[in-house]
């Protein structure tokens, strides 16, 4: 887990995702969490290669301008039903909990490639 944690460190962007996940509601701590050791460790290591899955994807699409779709909303929403579909899953006891997780992430991910690529008729056809 050191190890993970150093790389992690290394990414401010990734780091400044997982101190706020960690220190959100969903985890509840009495305590805030300042650390990225002290938050790798709390976190685990599937819901860190999920922040990190999240990241990566969410990097792929930066360049969609805000006057056709807010992305802070669509990635607040997108990572919301990955944990609910997540949850879900292992409410039912589905195996493979994670691949819920990865599917309710990426629900609506076609709705940013058609903005990426034809961002006029996207928006009208969407909007």
């Amino acid at each position: 887990m050191r190890d993970i944690a150093q790389i992690i460190s290394a990414d401010q962007s990734l780091s400044a995702r997982l101190l706020r996940l960690v220190n959100s509601a969903f985890f509840g701590f009495p305590s805030k969490i300042d650390t990225i050791s002290h938050a790798v460790t709390i976190i685990g290591k599937k819901q860190l290669r999920d922040l990190a899955l999240a990241t990566s994807v969410i990097q792929m699409f930066r360049g969609i301008p805000s006057h056709l779709i807010q992305v802070r909303p669509f990635w607040e929403h997108s990572i919301g039903c990955g944990i609910a579909s997540r949850l879900l899953a292992s409410f039912h006891k589905v195996p493979n909990i994670e691949q819920f997780f990865v599917t309710g992430l990426l629900h609506d991910i076609g709705r940013l490639i058609l903005y990426n690529h034809n961002p006029e008729q996207a928006k009208e056809a969407l909007t």
